[in-house]
């Protein structure tokens, strides 16, 4: 237990400082040499150190720290084993010295008999202790050898774990830099964010200006396609031309190629000519006549020669001018060539042109459509929560409008009730006073009025009216404030007629005599009070309905004011989102408007300006809605515009355009709608 304890404690403080138990484990001195280990053992050592490193070298730093901690754990086990040992060699030593000892003193001869047996005894035991120790020696050895080789492998443990604190610092190291590179990239990030955005918004600008361009590249193809035609019909006539000036140019040839025949047989003929005239003129120089003749047949030669000579130089010079005009020909057919050329090239890059944009434009219009769509549906869905809270509100003020309907109605049911009650009271209050007018006419019969009164004042009870709480309307009672004072006014007066008939009832002489001294017994003065406040009761509980009545009607006029209050809230709330509505569309039309002010001037001038082709303005009306932003009573009024004007007349239109460009007949008819 105290073994296992240790273990447990030593463990704890591995787990708690591991650097420091690896820093101090090679550093322990060893109790037992090394050179006692044998040969055998080291080979195998050695190898288990090879094995041990190999595989030292493929485990990551937690399994080799947790190697470390057991072989720490076992090193000082193996340690207390050792000493365990050596204690245990050191006694047994010790008690074989003193069987020695024992053995040496009882060797004696008169105890020879009886030690012989306890010599053999002694001897086996010997015997036996040597073979343990022997035992003990080669465990020793070989725990010696162990613990060699686990402090070999606690120096390399040791190394692997300073190299993997160095790795762990270089970690630590590299992972600062990369939260600094880190922090740097989110920077980074921002900028590239905020690019974007800007990016984002260029792009919308340059879309605007994609759509600018494509239409003045759609114009130029338009005039690349004419031109073209007007080339190709060129070359033709050109080909044509080239042909003639060709054939031409043969038969100058072939003509050229006679002349020049008839030019060689000439001289030939003037050559052959000339030998004989020279020989005729040698052999007949003495003849005159043939003389003449030969003279003037020579200049008639002559005369046809310069002619002939004369007719080629033109030829020749027409056959210059024909090959220096076919060669300007061929020039240009050359030129017209390459110039096709270039045209060919320029429309198939054009054609790419075109069709990248194309295709640029669809990817465009399909992210525009998807943002339009996603817009679309955010906007559809505020519009439903808007409806929803819409018809929260409403749900709760027709609840609360009933509410008060039935608690006006319960009110009135209640105050109903008590003006029922008050009547009811009012009539006995009445019978009451006839049964005193009975009673004052009636003085004959005092006694009987005496009784009849004594039992009224015994069986009668004080009525107490119900008074309903008043409802608090200040403006209700500044309202009704004079109206009050004269109703006030009428009940004092009435209480002091009243009080007037009492006191000259009161001051009259009674005309009965002795009746008189049997009326004075009757408690007059109470029968008269409570006379007079069933009275009081009664005008102020009149007086308290008509309050009431008046506090009903002017509930019933709150709830009027409440109700047209709640309307024009409504109309509010309406005229309030059309007018949020309608900034919402301003600001977009002005960031449409800056982004590209030039093209919608163009689409604009394209809208006022008579149509070259049918149906023009209506498809610029899409462009106008996306960039206006306009309601559809708005694009209802443009349409029915657009019909007007597609369904005017030619003779109109001619009159206009004869007008001497005025502008006012194209605005005259958008005055109604901007």
């Amino acid at each position: 237990m105290e073994g296992k304890t240790g273990e447990v404690a030593q463990a704890e403080e591995v787990d708690g400082s591991t650097d420091c138990s690896i820093a101090l484990a090679p550093t322990e001195p060893l109790s037992v040499s090394t050179e006692q280990a044998s040969p055998n053992t080291n080979a195998g050592n050695a190898v288990q150190t090879a094995t041990v490193t190999s595989k030292l070298d493929t485990m990551s730093r937690e399994d080799l720290i947790r190697l470390v901690k057991k072989q720490l754990i076992t090193v000082s086990n193996t340690k207390k084993q050792l000493e365990a040992h050596k204690n245990e060699a050191d006694t047994k030593q010790q008690k074989i010295d003193q069987l020695l000892l024992a053995a040496n003193k009882s060797s004696g001869p008169s105890k020879e008999n009886g030690t012989n047996r306890s010599t053999d005894m002694i001897s086996m035991e010997l015997s036996d202790y040597k073979r343990s120790l022997e035992a003990v020696k080669e465990q020793l050895k070989e725990s010696n050898a162990q613990v060699v080789a686990k402090e070999a492998l606690l120096t390399e443990l040791s190394t692997k774990i300073e190299t993997l604190t160095e790795e762990r610092e270089t970690y630590h190291d590299a992972l600062k830099k990369s939260s600094a590179e880190m922090s740097k990239l989110k920077a980074i990030l921002e900028e590239k964010s905020n690019v974007i955005s800007e990016n984002s918004r260029q792009i919308d600008g340059l879309m605007m200006q994609m759509t600018h361009v494509k239409s003045s590249l759609e114009g130029e193809i338009s005039d690349l396609n004419l031109q073209l035609v007007q080339h190709k019909r060129r070359l033709t006539e050109e080909q044509k031309v080239d042909n003639t000036k060709t054939a031409e140019i043969r038969r100058l040839k072939a003509e050229n190629d006679q002349i020049q025949r008839r030019f060689d047989d000439l001289e030939q003929e003037y050559r052959t000519f000339k030998e004989r005239a020279e020989y005729v003129l040698k052999q007949q120089s003495n003849d005159s006549e043939d003389s003449k003749q030969i003279s003037h047949r020579s200049t008639v030669a002559s005369t046809e020669i310069q002619q002939l000579i004369e007719t080629l130089a033109d030829r020749n010079e027409k056959i210059s001018q024909l090959t220096a005009r076919c060669s300007y020909l061929s020039e240009d057919l050359h030129t017209a060539q390459e110039h096709i050329k270039t045209l060919s090239r320029e429309l198939d890059d054009l054609q790419q042109s075109v069709f990248s944009s194309q295709t640029r434009e669809q990817t465009e219009r399909r992210g525009l459509v998807a943002d339009y769509e996603q817009r679309l549906r955010q906007a559809y869905a505020q519009i439903d929560q808007l409806k929803t809270e819409k018809r929260m509100i409403e749900d709760r003020q027709n609840a609360e409008k009933a509410k008060l309907m039935d608690e006006s109605n319960q009110r009135f049911e209640q105050l109903l009730q008590q003006n029922n009650k008050l009547s009811e009271d009012l009539s006995k209050a009445k019978a009451e006073s006839a049964v005193q007018s009975s009673y004052n006419t009636n003085q004959g019969n005092a006694r009987q009025e005496k009784t009849t009164g004594s039992s009224y004042n015994s069986q009668r009870k004080p009525v107490q009216p119900v008074r309903p709480s008043f409802l608090d309307f200040q403006q209700q009672q500044r309202q009704n404030f004079n109206q009050d004072d004269s109703v006030e006014n009428e009940f004092e007066e009435k209480n002091s007629e009243s009080s007037d008939d009492l006191q000259s009832v009161l001051n009259d002489p009674c005309p009965y005599g002795n009746d008189s001294q049997q009326l004075a017994g009757v408690d007059l003065a109470s029968v008269l009070s409570a006379g007079l406040e069933e009275q009081e009761t009664n005008l102020m509980d009149e007086r308290h309905v008509q309050e009431i009545y008046r506090q009903l009607e002017h509930t019933r006029e709150l709830l009027c004011d409440a109700e047209e209050s709640n309307v024009k809230l409504m109309e509010q709330v309406k005229i309030l989102k059309e007018e949020i509505r309608r900034l919402e569309r301003n600001q977009e039309r002005e960031k449409h408007i800056e982004n590209s002010s030039e093209y919608f001037k163009n689409v604009m001038l394209k809208f006022l300006a008579p149509e070259k082709v049918a149906g023009e303005r209506q498809q610029l009306l899409p462009i106008l809605r996306t960039m206006l932003k306009l309601s559809p009573e708005e694009c209802a009024e443009v349409e029915n515009y657009i019909k007007t004007s597609s369904q005017v007349s030619p003779t109109s239109e001619n009159d206009q355009s004869g007008g001497g460009g005025d502008w006012t007949g194209y605005f005259g008819s958008l005055a109604g709608i901007f």
